[in-house]
């Protein structure tokens, strides 16, 4: 028995029912391809710079993501025997060994205390340095100057500190910190 003209026809509505749907499929995508290219709706401004904000102890830290080489959660910080000052422990980072540090003790603020957090901001080029840190906040666009933007730090604040933003969150340069560590 041969296919009769009902089966014709569902199959031809179907055939037209997928054009149709790629057809709006491809109006779609190219109505998100638009909206993502199009300026932002908030002007960013030249000297505007995106940061990372994470807790560390007690202290909310930001530093600007051109420093930035990861984020992690390590499997495990090991601690380092008679280790002095801001480092607390070593970490295997992508077959890498890395000192990790209590950035409030580089800087001379609120030490961890306890175990090391549970995340590590790799901060470095070539060489690398971890930072325990607690908890990540999230990415925020901040100002270099200017009434809104980064505030000077307090006087005789440790030369790390750019400044203070929002609610006492102290803007750290990520600049060349794996040198400066020891």
């Amino acid at each position: 028995m041969g296919r009769g003209r009902g089966t014709e026809r569902r199959g031809a509505v179907r055939v037209q029912e997928a054009s149709r749907s790629s057809d709006e499929a491809r109006r779609v995508l190219e109505a998100r391809a638009r909206a993502l290219a199009a300026a932002p709706a908030v002007a960013e401004r030249a000297d505007d710079e995106e940061f990372l904000l994470f807790r560390a102890g007690r202290e909310v830290y930001a530093m600007a993501l051109r420093w930035l080489t990861a984020v992690a959660r390590p499997a495990e910080v090991a601690p380092l025997p008679g280790a002095e000052g801001p480092i607390i422990g070593v970490t295997l980072h992508r077959g890498e060994l890395i000192d990790v540090i209590d950035l409030g003790a580089l800087l001379g603020l609120d030490r961890i205390t306890g175990a090391p957090g549970e995340w590590v901001v790799v901060v470095g080029g070539r060489e690398r340095v971890g930072i325990a840190a607690d908890e990540l906040i999230g990415v925020r666009r901040y100002a270099l100057d200017g009434p809104d933007g980064v505030r000077p730090p307090p006087e005789g604040a440790a030369e790390r500190i750019l400044g203070l933003v929002d609610d006492g969150v102290v803007v750290v340069d990520g600049r060349d910190l794996e040198h400066r560590v020891t």
